[in-house]
This record gives structure tokens, C-alpha cells and sequence, in this order.
């Protein structure tokens, strides 16, 4: 490899002819062939494993006791690796098969996942081996092949038999991945549909789930899912009661209600469901008699039938059913009415009075959507619009209250924002609160109003300061309490309002005053991160800022030093002070500091600018910090050209350097320098060591 290195960097400048022409037994040797040892393994544990990998990679050929001492010992991240080695390595030497397939069942969720995954990439070359594996004694190798060749499609379609055959004596995340198996393959047989039906009365909701979906996958529906589907919507959860109901919708009408009338009472409200979402619309205004149906339930699921569909001569159809369902004595059934009906310039007098007349329903609910209708959508005179407003501002419900303000936000008359200036005053915080946000997109405010907002920022807990303290910033940018406000926020100790403080800090008009009180901030524990960034970016190149910016990037603390490297502002570097400081910061023990700082150096600067800081970028090339290391090269290559020094550092540098990859870099860094490395070089070649010719 260093030969490689050696005769791409001399024959680009035309030096090869000194190194071959030197006699046979002095010309440097190839790299020996390395024997692997378990040390090679434990290194796959470690930070530089990806060179244990590549070893690995060219030199393992079959298994060996090696390897499976290390399947036993290594650590779980190592494992994982070893796993992806040898699922690639499988695709040509199928040796490595049944390793793979055992580690399904190993320790570790990620090396079973790691061999899972590949696999699954082996498609129908690990099909023999993962059969096999079905006959394992540990259930989690059996689980994983079966969710494994459940993936295979067609190919694994023959398998089924032994698939199921596992059922009696398997735990319940066992049959879990067998009912999964089973929806992908998609087979149908008497077997697949017994353990189907009973798998639907298994107490775990996801083995249930996973029954489901093998359900819908067997075409078409037996009529014996029924009982079972309907034994399922009266379970607990509330998801798997809906997909059951789904799956019953899927049945054709006429043989749910063949079932309605064979099974007892107690599965007719969710038959009675399942024929409503089965019937499609076009033909559900013949089934109009469900809406009068005993069951609440059924009434409120036929008018959720109607939903988003009610138009034109569809709304005179349905029309009278909507007004006797608003008028209707259970809840949710005037719930789904209202939601149900077109409200947007709805023109039909019986509708548009049975919806105002719900503004004083007992329900909440229903009184929302009501004022949501009448102020949003429906055209009224002025005087009715603004008693109905206050009306609403004036209920009970908090969330009412709410809706009615966001609905008035549409309007843009003076009464309107009288109203929503009122409700700055509500008891409830989330009121003040939605008023205040709905406020600040208005642009005329007037200096009265400023007061009544600084106080319902003043009653604003630590849940919606924030909030507050960023609508009344919009809303009064200049005046000079704002500024105060600002501060306070900043000295808080709730770190949302610190951060809402430093991002309105930087964008105030007036953000130069705050700079001797977030000086002060800096000094304190819980504010040196927020106080940096809205130091920097009001003026990155006062002095006194640069200051507090150099003890940043050696704060203690990792999260202020990654704050201050990370400004957008300091790409636009003026200051040759600021310059410095970035510089320096290539040499910080952070890793997201250096990168930072590698990014700000290349992005927005000329090589000139750069040079003279190239030997404090050259002291920043270290072997320990490969995470930098080819960006770190690539801006000296860039900024050293015809630089003798530039040379000398990498040529210092490539002599501590025992990766293979890293010396390549180091190379083809080289390569861009120019003369000035061709004349080194040629020196080196001439008059240096033998360590250094090779």
C-alpha cells in the first residue's frame, strides 16, 4: 500500500525513474500476507474497526474456530459488524450460511437484526438453511426465519406446512411472526384459516393484529370469520375494535345481514356498523331507515356516512335526516350531524336553522362546531354576527371560547378586534393566550392596547411565556419595554424563554443595547449557551465579544463550545482576531468543534487570507482525529500550494501514520501542492533515510 502511495505521488511529477532503477534486492517489497489472529477480531470492538473489517474482508475465505470464538465473545456492536461481514462474504462462499441463519437466535437484538437483514438480501439461497432453522430448539431463531422467509414471497410459498406445524408448541411472539408470515404468503388452506380464527381470540392484542392482517390477506372472506371479528370489537383496544370493523365492512352487504338475522342481539349494533361503511353511497339513500335506528351508536354511524358527500341534489336527499339528527336527544349523534353537514354557504333554511339553534346545545362539542359554522362560513348581518360572538366569548367551555376567537380572526372589522382585545382578559391562559397569538398578525395596535398585553404576559405561566413574549415582540418591535421584557427572559430559568429571548435579541431593532446586560449573562450557569449566540450575531467583531467567544470555545462545558462554533454569522469573518479564534479552533478536542471550524475556514475565505495561518493548521493533523482528517487535509492542500512548509508538515505527518487509507489522503493532498512538493520529494529521494525513501 505505502508503495502505491509512493509511485502515485512520484509519477505525477516524473520521479519514478530513481526508485526503479535502484538494483532488484534494494527495491521495496511488497506488503506480507498477514495471518489473521483473534486480536484482528477484537478489534472490530474498537474506534479504528473499519480496518478490522477490511483485513477481514480480503482474507476470510471459510469458517474458522477463530471466527466462532469470536460469535461467542465479542461484544454486541462487534458481533454486529462480524454478522454484515459474513452475510456479504455469503453471497460467494455459501460456508458462511449456516453461521448467519444461527445467529437469528443470538444475543443482542442488533446482531439478530444485523442477520436477519442480510438475509433477506440472500433471497433464495438462504431458503434450505432457514428451513432447517425451523427445526431449531430456540424460539428466537425460529421466530426470525420464520419473519425471514416470510419476505421470500413465491419462493417460500411450499413452506407453509412447516410454518404452521410450529403453532402448538410456540410462545406468543413465536406466533406472532407466524401469523405475519402468513399475511405475506398469502396461502389458503383449512390449516391457515383454523389457526387464523383462533389466533383472533388470542389474548395479545398483537397477536390479534397480526391475525388480522392474515384475514384480509386470504380472498375471498368465509362467512365463519364473523363470529370472530365480532368477539373482537369487544375488546379494549380501541384499534384493534376499528380494523376488526373494517375488515367486517369488506364482506358483501347481503351476508352481513344474512348474520344479523342468525346471531343473537348483542352483535347487531356492530353488524348494523359493519352494513353501513359496507354499502356504498351511491345506494345508502335506500338504507335511509338505519338513521332512525334504536342504537345511538348506528345513527351516528349512518351520519358519519354522509360526510364530506353532501352537495347539490344529495343535500335535498339527505336534508331532513340531518335536521332530525341535530334535533336528536343523544350527543353524539347531533355530533355527527353537525360535522356531517355542509356548513360552508349552506343555503337551506331548515339546515342553516337547525345549526344556529345548536349554539346552545348542553354538549360542548357540539357547541364548538356550531360557532365554528355560524362565524366562519355563514354570512350574517352585523348585529346577530356580533351577538352571537359574544355569546361565545362569553361560554362556559374554555375551548369554545377558543374556537370563537380563531373564527373571529377571519374578520377584519373594528368590532371584531374589540372582541378579541376583550378576550385578553378571559380567566383561562390558553384564551389570553389564543388571542394574543391571533393578535400579532394584525398590523394596526394601537400604544392602549400595549399595556393590557405586557399584563397577560405578566399572568403567563412557564408553559406559554414564550409564546406571549414572541407575539407582542411582533407586535411592538420599538417600544422600549419589550427590550426589558426581553432581558427578564433571558435571566429565566425556563430554558424555552431563554431561547425565545436570544432568537428575538438578535432580530430586535434596537439589539445593541442589550449588549452589556447579555455580557452579564454570560457570566451565569444557565445562560453562557443562549447568551454567546445572540452575542455573535448582534456584532461578531466587537472585541469585548471576542473575548467571551475565545472562553466559549474552551468552555467545560460541550454544548456551549458546539453552540458558539456552530453561527451562521461567523462565516462572514472580518475581524483577523475572529479569524484566529477559528483557526485555534481546529485544534480543539471536540469533534463538532473542528468540523465546525474546518467548514467556516473553507467556505467563505480565499487561500490568501488562510496562508499565514498554515502551520497552526498543520499542528491540527493528528492521527487520533480520523473524523476531520481528510477535511483538514483538503484545506491545506488547498491553501499550501507552492508552500515548502506545507510540504514538510505532511511529510512529517505521514511518518506517524499506520493506516493504509489515511497515508493514501496524505498522498493525494500531495499531489495538489505543486513544484514545491516535487522538489522535496526529489531531495528526500536522493539524500534521506531508507525509512523515509520507502
Amino acid at each position: 500500500m505505502r508503495i502505491r502511495i509512493l509511485v502515485a505521488t512520484v509519477s505525477f511529477f516524473a520521479l519514478s525513474a530513481p526508485v526503479w532503477s535502484a538494483p532488484p534486492t534494494s527495491r521495496p517489497s511488497s506488503a506480507p500476507h498477514t495471518t489473521l489472529t483473534f486480536k484482528t477480531y477484537q478489534q472490530l470492538d474498537g474506534k479504528s474497526w473499519g480496518l478490522a473489517y477490511l483485513r477481514l474482508k480480503k482474507t476470510l475465505k471459510a469458517p474458522t474456530p477463530l471466527l466462532t470464538r469470536a460469535l461467542n465473545t465479542l461484544g454486541i456492536p462487534a458481533r454486529e459488524r462480524l454478522v454484515r461481514l459474513l452475510s456479504h462474504l455469503a453471497k460467494t462462499h455459501p460456508a458462511f450460511l449456516p453461521i448467519v441463519v444461527q445467529q437469528l437466535g443470538a444475543n443482542g437484538k442488533k446482531v439478530r437484526t444485523a442477520a436477519y437483514w442480510g438475509l433477506r438480501k440472500l433471497g433464495a439461497k438462504a431458503l434450505p438453511h432457514l428451513t432447517k432453522a425451523l427445526r431449531s430448539k430456540n424460539w428466537k431463531t425460529r421466530s426470525n426465519a420464520v419473519l425471514t422467509l416470510a419476505y421470500l414471497g413465491r419462493k417460500a410459498q411450499g413452506i407453509h406446512k412447516q410454518i404452521i406445524a410450529l403453532t402448538p408448541t410456540s410462545e406468543w411472539k413465536e406466533l406472532r411472526s407466524i401469523l405475519f408470515a402468513l399475511s405475506k404468503l398469502g396461502v389458503d388452506t383449512k390449516e391457515t384459516r383454523k389457526l387464523i380464527y383462533t389466533s383472533l381470540l388470542h389474548k395479545k392484542d398483537t397477536v390479534c393484529q397480526n391475525a388480522l392482517l392474515a384475514l384480509v390477506a386470504l380472498k375471498p372472506l368465509h362467512s365463519q370469520a364473523i363470529i370472530p371479528l365480532l368477539k373482537v370489537r369487544k375488546r379494549s383496544n380501541y384499534r384493534l375494535r376499528e380494523r376488526a370493523l373494517n375488515v367486517l365492512s369488506q364482506y358483501p352487504t347481503d351476508v352481513l345481514q344474512q348474520a344479523q338475522h342468525k346471531l343473537p342481539k348483542t352483535y347487531h349494533v356492530d353488524l348494523s356498523k359493519a352494513i353501513i361503511k359496507s354499502i356504498p353511497f351511491s345506494k345508502l339513500s335506500k338504507h335511509i331507515s338505519l338513521a332512525q335506528h334504536p342504537n345511538a351508536a348506528v345513527r351516528a354511524a349512518f351520519l358519519k356516512a354522509l360526510k364530506y358527500r353532501m352537495y347539490g341534489k344529495k343535500l335535498e336527499t339527505f336534508a331532513s335526516t340531518l335536521v332530525q339528527g341535530l334535533q336528536d336527544s343523544a350527543a353524539s349523534v347531533r355530533l355527527a350531524a353537525i360535522q356531517s353537514t355542509p356548513t360552508y354557504r349552506l343555503k337551506h333554511p331548515a339546515l342553516r336553522t337547525a345549526v344556529i339553534q345548536r349554539h346552545q346545545d348542553p354538549s360542548p362539542e357540539v357547541r364548538e362546531q356550531a360557532y365554528r359554522a355560524i362565524l366562519t362560513y355563514m354570512s350574517l348581518p352585523p348585529k346577530q354576527y356580533t351577538s352571537y360572538a359574544e355569546n361565545g366569548l362569553r361560554d362556559p367551555s374554555a375551548r369554545v371560547r377558543r374556537i370563537v376567537i380563531r373564527s373571529l380572526r377571519r374578520k377584519k372589522s373594528d368590532l371584531a378586534r374589540l372582541l378579541r382585545l376583550q378576550s385578553l382578559q378571559d380567566k383561562d391562559e390558553r384564551v389570553r393566550l389564543t388571542a394574543l397569538r391571533v393578535l400579532q398578525k394584525e398590523d394596526i395596535h394601537s400604544p392602549k392596547d400595549f399595556a393590557l398585553m405586557m399584563a397577560v404576559l405578566e399572568k403567563t405561566t412557564h408553559k406559554t411565556n414564550s409564546s406571549a413574549l414572541h407575539a407582542i415582540t411582533r407586535m411592538f418591535p420599538r417600544h422600549p419595554d419589550v427590550l426589558q421584557a426581553m432581558l427578564e427572559g433571558l435571566e429565566s430559568s425556563d430554558k424555552q424563554l431563554q431561547r425565545t429571548a436570544t432568537y428575538l435579541l438578535y432580530r430586535y431593532p434596537y439589539s445593541r443595547l442589550a449588549l452589556p446586560a447579555l455580557r452579564k449573562a454570560f457570566t451565569s450557569k444557565h445562560n453562557r449557551l443562549y447568551a454567546i449566540q445572540a452575542l455573535m450575531r448582534i456584532a461578531p467583531n466587537n472585541p469585548d465579544n471576542l473575548l467571551l467567544f475565545n472562553r466559549a470555545l474552551r468552555d467545560s462545558d460541550q454544548s456551549v463550545r458546539r453552540a458558539a462554533i456552530k453561527l451562521d454569522t461567523l462565516r462572514y469573518i472580518q475581524s483577523p482576531i475572529l479569524l484566529y479564534l477559528i483557526v485555534n479552533a481546529t485544534l480543539n478536542t471536540s469533534t463538532s468543534v473542528r468540523h465546525k471550524a474546518l467548514s467556516h475556514l473553507s467556505n467563505k475565505l480565499t487561500p490568501s487570507r488562510l496562508r499565514p495561518y498554515l502551520e497552526t493548521l498543520l499542528k491540527g493533523l493528528r492521527p487520533a482525529y480520523s473524523a476531520t482528517h481528510k477535511k483538514l487535509l483538503d484545506l491545506i492542500g488547498w491553501i499550501g500550494t507552492d508552500a515548502a512548509s506545507a510540504v514538510q508538515g505532511l511529510f512529517a505527518y505521514a511518518h506517524r501514520l499506520n493506516s493504509d487509507e489515511d497515508l493514501e489522503d496524505v498522498g493525494e493532498t500531495m499531489e495538489t501542492l505543486g513544484p514545491a512538493a516535487q522538489t522535496y520529494l526529489a531531495a528526500r529521494l536522493k539524500h534521506g533515510t531508507l525509512a523515509e525513501k520507502q
